[in-house]
């Protein structure tokens, strides 16, 4: 699976602190790929009707668009962990886990609000299957983040 394998290089290069600086562009790539294929999960998956389709899409690129912005955040958080990795002070400890929490907060307020306005383009069913596939993507994200980033010291 194509999103797995960029996921992984992605997560390699974030995890990398020397490697940091040198590996925006490559990151933008490998999160193009993943999105890329996030649509294609979805898409195989969700079972939509030619209706649905017509309606769904375009929202869906709009939730993609929002919750990527919040991901950037995240991405960002840890770029500056792995700048500091060895050397994090106690101060920037505590801003990294508070802004990492504030982001996972805002990552449910967003997924929350999508529910009615998916509502306006899919059945409850659907919007249940799409929040699986999703939960299903973005657990796979999480469990790679948390292999290959080093705990604290």
């Amino acid at each position: 699976m194509r999103f797995l394998k960029a996921l992984v290089a992605m997560v390699f290069l974030l995890s990398i602190p020397q490697l940091w600086a040198q590996t925006t562009k490559e990151v933008e790539e490998l999160r193009s790929v993943m999105e890329a294929d996030r649509l294609d999960i979805v898409s195989k998956n969700l079972e939509l009707t030619a209706e649905e389709e017509e309606r769904f899409w375009g929202l869906y690129r709009t939730y993609r668009r929002d919750m990527s912005k919040l991901g950037d955040r995240a991405a960002d958080l840890i770029g500056q962990y792995a700048r500091n990795w060895g050397d994090v002070s106690e101060e920037l400890a505590e801003k990294l886990v508070r802004d990492y929490l504030q982001v996972q907060v805002e990552q449910h307020q967003m997924k929350m609000a999508y529910i009615d306005r998916f509502k306006e383009v899919l059945p409850n069913k659907k919007i249940f299957r799409l929040y699986q596939i999703e939960n299903k993507l973005d657990a796979l994200v999480r469990f790679e983040l948390a292999d290959s980033i080093p705990l604290i010291e």
